[in-house]
């Protein structure tokens, strides 16, 4: 077994362990699940926000496009900065005062159940497929990428090896969501805000030395 994998399988262990150590007990109120009982401090908030939005896809491809594309590439993630301000300085402080739960709470009480619902269902099929899926898709490929020899098992194919794991990924992520609520995703966020981190520098030193 390579370092790689067995520093893989420690990661995954490692977050797995730390959301169920963190996981709310069944008499748990909505609150406390989704917003971990409000008592997250702003840099829990912060990091998770990033670990959130980086994604592998930031690495795969958005790094390969800025290469041959130049800065207009940035161009997503400057204007996402005036949507994360617009958030924190405009919505963020509506959603406190009203003690808002879900942001589809929040239009249901706005705008009326047909106007949640519309906004639920798009939210799931644009996560699904845009957000979820090529963040689950990068993940599964760039996995299958480094572990090939390892995966052959599975299939000689690779687009079944990238469903597989895709589908691995996604019930791996879902299940210490469901059980740990949103204070083991914060948690969890956390280590991989670091790991994004501390990979992402390595990448940029490799890159120019090579």
């Amino acid at each position: 077994m390579s370092i790689d994998l067995i520093i893989v399988v420690f990661y995954f262990a490692l977050i797995m362990f730390v959301a169920l150590r963190g996981r709310v007990g069944g008499e748990a109120t909505i609150e406390q699940y989704f917003m971990s009982s409000r008592n997250l401090r702003w840099p829990s908030i912060a990091l998770s926000t990033i670990a959130t939005n980086v994604q592998g896809y930031q690495f795969l491809g958005m790094m390969g496009s800025a290469y041959l594309f130049g800065l207009a590439q940035a161009n997503l993630e400057i204007n996402a900065i005036q949507g994360l301000l617009m958030a924190a300085f405009i919505f963020v402080p509506l959603y406190l005062k009203e003690k808002v739960i879900t942001i589809t709470q929040f239009i249901k009480t706005r705008m009326g159940k047909g106007v949640a619902l519309a906004y639920s269902v798009a939210n799931l099929v644009l996560l699904s497929s845009v957000g979820l899926g090529a963040a689950l898709f990068w993940g599964a490929y760039a996995a299958d990428l480094v572990f090939e020899d390892y995966l052959l098992w599975i299939s000689d194919q690779r687009m079944v090896r990238i469903t597989v794991l895709i589908v691995f990924l996604g019930m791996f992520s879902a299940t210490y969501t469901y059980l740990g609520g949103l204070g083991a995703v914060v948690k969890t966020d956390i280590i991989q805000f670091f790991i994004l981190l501390i990979g992402g520098i390595t990448v940029l030193i490799v890159a120019v030395q090579e």
